[in-house]
């Protein structure tokens, strides 16, 4: 339990954070001084920390809690005057906020952009999108953006009022990118990390300008090229392991694993997966489940796809018993991923998480030598290179010879993983025990 004020912002962090509400006399004179909705500031403190040592923190980010609500009185007595102010916030930097009188002939744009800053701007992305960001339980992607973003904010030299096609500001804004990118490079972070930054952070700056028709054209650097590695996926004796575990095993988390196998399914794919429909489609003669079903949205149109179930009848029965209730259980879970992947960490799978067993399907596929067609289809590949209309057909429509084909290509794929010692097919069995 922690004190008041003391919060851990995510399962990542290994500190806790000071966080406490501007008085209420004071939001909107925050929100015009974009210093946020509340005092935020890192502690440095353990989150397992004794609760002397909590206190202390609260105690430190109590009086910066003050010392900036002091800062912010005196910014809006000065509001209204023409000078400009500077008001160092915790974890911020330093940020010159300038207050001038805006003509009364400005466009429809610039009024609607008027007193609004580049700092703001993740807030007004937030508030367009409708998003939260303080919920505990927001998504992975939000909670990713925000941290890089924080990250990023660290590098510029200033605040900005939003003014259309700004030299000053598009050059900050650069500079910013340059110097953040130099010191994540320099911590030993990897390009695709940086890249994936650096892009969580351009969305909410090039949105800012298609929103305020700012014009501003920012330019990033290139990164440099790495060499691409085989990706880990799992051997067959592993596969056969896994297989072995889910039988042994039974839980929500085992069923997941085998469906994620089977077709390469993700888990925030299971996680919109309709519980009713699965249990239906998993007592059909083919047991399969259907990704993207109906109005669900999916990554690209080819991942509305079905995926035979062609495990053993043990492993079958996992996935009919405990597949519908671990949908359920997903329903408000921010990090779908995350139970796969402990688990797996847990059985020591060595470098291996719930998307490299979509990887190793993919290598298990072309193993077998893979019709191309139905390996786009159960996989969900829209970059096969394969016609997209011809993968259209059929993929939202349920029909016993597509499942037909489906299933008996799966087997042939699996086959070594199932029937390790060269059994027959009996082995692989699409229809329920006593039915």
């Amino acid at each position: 339990m922690h004190l008041k004020y003391l919060v851990k912002i995510n399962d990542t962090r290994t500190t806790l954070t000071y966080r406490r509400r501007w008085p209420a006399g004071l939001q909107e004179t925050a929100k015009a001084a974009n210093a946020g909705h509340m005092c935020s500031a890192e502690t440095g403190v353990s989150v397992d920390a004794s609760l002397t040592e909590q206190e202390q923190a609260v105690a430190v980010g109590n009086a910066e809690w003050e010392r900036q609500c002091s800062l912010l009185k005196a910014y809006k007595a000065e509001a209204e005057s023409q000078a400009d102010n500077t008001i160092q916030f915790m974890g911020r930097g330093a940020k010159t906020f300038a207050h001038r009188q805006q003509n009364k002939r400005t466009s429809d744009v610039a009024t609607k952009a008027q007193g609004k800053t580049l700092a703001s701007a993740l807030d007004l992305y937030w508030t367009a999108h409708a998003i939260d960001p303080t919920t505990i339980n927001n998504a992975k992607g939000t909670r990713e953006r925000q941290r890089y973003w924080d990250e990023w904010s660290q590098h510029l030299d200033a605040d900005y009022v939003l003014k259309k096609r700004d030299p000053k500001a598009i050059d900050s804004i650069q500079n910013a990118f340059d110097s953040w990118q130099e010191e994540m490079q320099g911590r030993g972070v990897k390009t695709s990390t940086v890249a994936r930054a650096r892009s969580a952070v351009i969305a909410v700056i090039r949105w800012l300008s298609e929103e305020y028709r700012l014009g501003w054209h920012v330019e990033l650097r290139r990164l440099p090229a790495t060499k691409r590695t085989a990706k880990a996926v799992l051997s067959v004796e592993e596969q056969r392991r896994l297989l072995r575990l889910i039988a042994e095993q039974p839980s929500e988390t085992t069923a997941m694993l085998a469906v994620m196998l089977a077709g390469g399914v993700m888990p925030s794919e299971i996680q919109r997966m309709d519980p009713d429909a699965v249990v239906t489609s998993l007592m059909s003669v083919y047991p399969h489940v259907a990704v993207g079903a109906g109005d669900v949205d999916v990554k690209a149109e080819a991942r509305r796809r079905f995926v035979p179930i062609v495990w053993d009848a043990e492993v079958l029965e996992v996935v009919r018993e405990y597949l519908p209730e671990a949908i359920r259980s997903l329903e408000n879970t921010a990090d779908p991923a995350a139970r796969v992947n402990k688990w797996l960490r847990t059985r020591d799978f060595k470098k291996i998480t719930g998307h490299r067993l979509r990887d190793t399907m993919a290598a298990a596929a072309g193993a077998a030598m893979a019709n191309p067609i139905a390996l786009a289809r159960v996989g969900g590949w829209s970059s096969s290179g394969l016609n997209p209309i011809m993968l259209g057909y059929g993929a939202g429509a349920e029909g016993t010879e597509l499942l037909r084909s489906l299933t008996e290509e799966c087997r042939r794929w699996w086959a070594s993983a199932i029937a390790p010692d060269g059994g027959d097919d009996d082995k692989v069995v699409p229809l329920r025990r006593g039915a």
